[in-house]
């Protein structure tokens, strides 16, 4: 990758010079008389089925001809890389050019996918994942990207990049180091996600780097701001389903009451504030009232349960209001026995002042 340093017009240099020598390589290979029917030639904007891409699938293997090599598959991934380093330093993204790269980019996961096994192949594909997030980003489309992420299996492939498993390369480096490289660097595109309002996105992605900081027991992704509950606070904010908010409260739920187990470093892992420990107290059971209005008095229930849960590690004020919270969760239950009940036994003043105890 070209470094910071260089200009824009050297990189867009370097862009096209790439693209032609694949074009080369391939033109090369062809047998004399005989048409690249299959191939994807840059020279011809990857035309036919190769449009702008809005969604990015790595489960669906991509045709290709099968006579491009290593090197046109590496001249391919290394323009798409310099070209995302011109769209990081410019203010508006080009259009024609991110077609272009788009494009390029398919095409390059079609090639790689012919190649055989090889250490290079490997290497070409963790590329591509990286290079792949940078240009959804430059796309700003939130449904194409999750779309990617979930259903084209580009969020399994960041999972394995973080789980030290993906290459024979990995076994060769610094795991630790490389593990956390890649954590800062899912977590930077997050923000950036977040910047450009792709908040669906940010929050799978928010929601990936917590399950590795959890799993490996770590306070934070650098700086102490960007903390567990920083995080997970930024998740139930960008949530697009009751399952992905109640997963949050369930992990905080655990963490918390599994605090005092002494881990392999002979110490307990509580990643929480003590502000943070009551925020999830009183937004657990803010949710399960949004819950018990549209009807799913089930998750409202569980809500609630993981609220009174955090309550005798909360801080005074909290522990002020576990009387309503106890009240709400006894509403809860009595509307599912068979007599029935109220489900918010208290006034709407009431609910009111514990609505704004976030806001302190």
């Amino acid at each position: 990758m070209l470094p910071p340093s260089v200009s824009e017009s050297s990189r867009l240099l370097a862009v096209d010079m790439f693209l032609k020598a694949h074009d080369f390589a391939l033109l090369s290979e062809e047998e004399e008389g005989e048409l690249l029917t299959k191939g994807h030639l840059a020279c011809e904007d990857f035309d036919g089925p190769y449009m702008l891409p809005m969604k990015l699938d790595f489960t669906t293997p991509v045709k290709s001809t099968d006579i491009c090599s290593e090197f046109s598959a590496q001249c391919l991934v290394l323009s798409v890389t310099c070209e995302v380093n011109v769209i990081n330093l410019q203010d508006k993204i080009i259009s024609n050019r991110l077609a272009k790269s788009a494009n390029c980019l398919i095409a390059s996961m079609a090639e790689i996918s012919t190649l055989n096994k090889s250490e290079v192949k490997e290497e070409l594909e963790r590329s591509l994942v990286w290079l792949c997030l940078h240009l959804l980003i430059a796309l700003g489309d939130d449904s194409a990207f999750c779309f990617s992420l979930l259903d084209g299996g580009l969020l399994d492939r960041l999972q394995t990049e973080l789980s030290g498993e993906s290459t024979t390369i990995e076994r060769e480096t610094n795991k630790n180091e490389r593990h956390s490289l890649s954590l800062n660097h899912i977590f930077d595109v997050a923000c950036r996600a977040e910047s450009f309002h792709l908040l669906h996105t940010a929050g799978h992605l928010f929601s990936l780097c917590v399950g590795v900081l959890i799993r490996t027991r770590k306070i934070c992704i650098g700086k102490e701001s960007n903390s567990v509950g920083s995080i997970q606070k930024r998740i139930i904010q960008y949530a697009s389903g009751v399952e992905d908010v109640r997963k949050v409260f369930e992990d905080v739920d655990r963490i918390i009451k599994s605090r005092s187990t002494i881990g392999s470093d002979g110490t307990a892992y509580n990643p929480y504030s003590s502000e943070d420990i009551d925020f999830f107290a009183i937004e657990a059971h803010n949710k399960a009232v949004s819950l018990i209005f549209i009807g799913d008095v089930c998750n409202a229930e569980k809500m609630l349960t993981i609220s009174l849960n955090l309550i005798p590690f909360s801080g005074r004020e909290v522990e002020g209001y576990s009387t309503e919270i106890r009240r709400t969760y006894r509403g809860v239950v009595e509307h599912r026995g068979i007599g029935g009940g109220s489900i918010i036994p208290y006034s709407s003043g009431e609910m009111m002042n514990l609505f704004g105890t976030l806001e302190k």
